[in-house]
């Protein structure tokens, strides 16, 4: 029995769509069930350019920051105030 192809059309289209959103090799690859490193070759074949995820599915941008306490109630009160995460 022949292994089911994975770089089909509709996954190359998908490939494209998503490193031009920036996403990275192991993101892409578990969109569409590859691994990482043969959705690098078949992007370095295809000359698709690559995203540099820093991080495995990670979106945001955090910063860690130790802080008193005085410093952290007044950033959170200020992060309620416009309604995000502190």
């Amino acid at each position: 029995m022949r292994p089911t192809k994975i770089f089909t059309k509709a996954n190359l289209i998908k490939i494209k769509a998503l490193a031009d959103n920036g996403f990275g090799a192991a993101q892409i690859a578990q969109a569409i069930g590859s691994t990482p490193s043969s959705v690098r070759t078949m992007c370095c074949i295809m000359k698709i350019k690559l995203g540099r995820a820093k991080g495995f599915g990670c979106s945001t941008k955090r910063i860690i920051s130790n802080v008193s306490e005085v410093s952290f109630f007044e950033l959170d009160r200020h992060a309620r105030q416009r309604d995000i995460s502190v």
